[in-house]
């Protein structure tokens, strides 16, 4: 009786260890302005855009390995703004467009400490009022975007959140042309985290 307690008292043990150690909350509201400072040149050809990103996030961890923190995540994009030239000539115009990217992954780093260093990507799609980056081009697009930050704890359950990402979209060839546009940008947001 007594070899048959040994290994169910060592999960129970194991489980009460974890317990302590990894913080309770497990889903993550967030909101994150985001902006280009400037254009790459991976994927995406058009040069001299601007863009603006308005998310609301939301993250839900499924996993902690050694400390690691790994979380799904989804974010809604309802304002997009673009500024472009319209009809490939030199004048500028800011273009209107939303979207959703519901497939994601953030890891953080220290979850458990006030700062926690974390990595994200996510990829979605984004729609605008017009074709943007060429005539030829589309409405619709595809987004990926991979990015770094960190939050830094304010209370126990908010956070302010800074970073970077190179955030990409194109049209994936369906459209007659697809220049492809790939964005440097920096983000600034704050993180609600509930159990």
């Amino acid at each position: 009786m007594r070899t048959s307690l040994l290994p169910v008292s060592v999960v129970l043990l194991a489980a009460c260890a974890f317990a302590q150690n990894a913080a309770p909350e497990k889903h993550e509201f967030s909101v994150w302005l985001n902006r280009s400072f400037s254009n790459g040149h991976a994927f995406g050809f058009a040069q001299d855009r601007e863009l603006f990103l308005a998310e609301l996030r939301y993250a839900r961890r499924f996993a902690t390995i050694h400390g690691v923190w790994l979380r799904y995540q989804a974010a809604l994009v309802p304002v997009a703004l673009l500024n472009d030239n319209v009809n490939d000539i030199h004048q500028r115009q800011w273009v209107y467009g939303g979207g959703l990217s519901p497939i994601g992954l953030y890891i953080g780093f220290r979850p458990t400490k006030r700062i926690n260093p974390f990595i994200t990507n996510t990829g979605g799609f984004l729609y605008f009022q017009q074709r943007v980056l060429s005539p030829d081009a589309a409405q619709f697009n595809f987004t990926v975007e991979v990015g770094a930050g960190t939050e830094v704890r304010i209370r126990r359950s908010e956070a302010l959140v800074l970073g970077y990402k190179y955030h990409h979209f194109s049209n994936a060839n369906t459209a007659h042309r697809n220049p492809g546009l790939d964005s440097h940008m920096l983000f600034a947001g704050w993180a609600w985290l509930r159990d």
